[in-house]
Formats: structure tokens, C-alpha cells, sequence
């Protein structure tokens, strides 16, 4: 949902190019509305009450019947003290906490990922079969890369023997993990 506040009357202050994202974005459902905060008595501040509510509750997790233990399993995943894990040791983890079916176990990563606990790409081949658990570990790396002058320079672009300068605190695999994570056009 995008709220634009309309600071004069009749005009909104910028423009928002809502065709332009949901074309970028086409499994979102972008909506716009178009307000002025500073008049409350339009009635338009309960649309927007209304609208975040009615959004909310369509969200596709919410109804979702999880296992019981999912709760106990987020906490688990909370106590590892590395930034991410394989799917193998999570899928031990559930199985330990008596959530043993793989269906069941997929359908709590998934809800992890909604809810934002963790970073699990199920789909994506490069990804799966990792777990991010700190987001804060990937979004470091990435952002100290693509803030880099060189990489501004060249407009975005930057070489192997750069990723080896400035992550010179990850292994290979992590450097991997992290550029396909890169990749997945809905990490933005």
C-alpha cells in the first residue's frame, strides 16, 4: 500500500509511478491512495485504517495452520550462533522438536521467511538448500560491495578479485551464497 500525503489541495507533493511497480513487481498487489494527513475529518483517514486492515488480513500467511512446535523451532533457530545453516540442519532441527514431516518443515520456513526470521528461497536452486538466520550478516556484505567506489564507478559492476578484497571474512561458500543471493531479483 502506498499512502501519498497531499500537501495541496487538490495535488499531491510528487509522483508515483504505480503502473512502473507493478509491472517490477508483479506477484505484489500495489495499491495507491491518495490523502491529506493535515485534513482528518475527510474521512480518508479511516480508508486508510480500513485499507491496512483489509491488506493485512489477505496476507497469504495468515490463517495458515502451522505445526504446533513452530514457535519452538523459531526459538531454536534464534539460539544458533552462525549467520546462516543448510536446509539438512534445519530440517534436523524440526525433526528433533517432533516436526518430522518434510511438508511440514517447508511449510514453517516458509512462514519464517514471510515473517521475516529468516532469508529461505525455496525455489530458487542456488539458495535452497541454505538458510539465512541474520540478515544483518548478508545485508553488510552486500551493501560494503555495492557501496564500494569501484563498484559506483562502474555503474554497478564489479570484478571477482574485488569480492575477494572487501569479503575477505567469508569463505567461499558464503561469498556463493551471498551472490546468488544477489541475484534473486526479490532480496530488494
Amino acid at each position: 500500500l502506498v499512502i501519498l500525503n497531499q500537501k495541496e489541495k487538490g495535488e499531491t507533493t510528487f509522483n508515483f509511478d504505480l503502473k512502473k511497480f507493478q509491472e517490477k513487481y508483479p506477484d505484489l498487489d500495489i495499491r495507491m491512495l491518495d490523502v491529506n494527513l493535515s485534513d482528518i475529518t475527510d474521512g480518508k483517514l479511516e480508508i486508510i485504517d480500513t485499507e491496512i486492515k483489509r491488506i493485512l488480513c489477505e496476507l497469504p500467511h495468515v490463517g495458515m495452520e502451522l505445526p504446533k512446535q513452530w514457535r519452538v523451532i523459531r526459538e531454536e533457530l534464534q539460539k544458533v550462533a552462525e549467520p546462516y545453516i543448510s536446509l539438512e540442519k534445519f530440517r534436523i532441527i524440526c525433526s528433533e522438536r517432533g516436526v518430522t514431516e518434510k511438508e511440514d518443515q517447508d511449510l514453517i520456513s516458509t512462514y519464517l521467511h514471510r515473517l521475516g526470521y529468516i532469508i529461505h528461497f525455496q525455489k530458487i536452486r542456488q539458495l535452497r538448500d541454505f538458510i539465512i538466520l541474520e540478515a544483518e550478516w548478508a545485508l553488510q556484505a552486500i551493501y560494503t560491495l555495492l557501496l564500494h567506489k569501484k563498484v559506483k564507478l562502474a555503474d554497478g559492476r564489479f570484478s571477482e578479485e574485488l569480492i575477494d578484497e572487501l569479503w575477505t571474512t567469508y569463505s567461499n561458500e558464503q561469498k556463493n551464497i551471498l551472490l546468488n543471493l544477489m541475484k534473486e531479483n526479490r532480496f530488494d
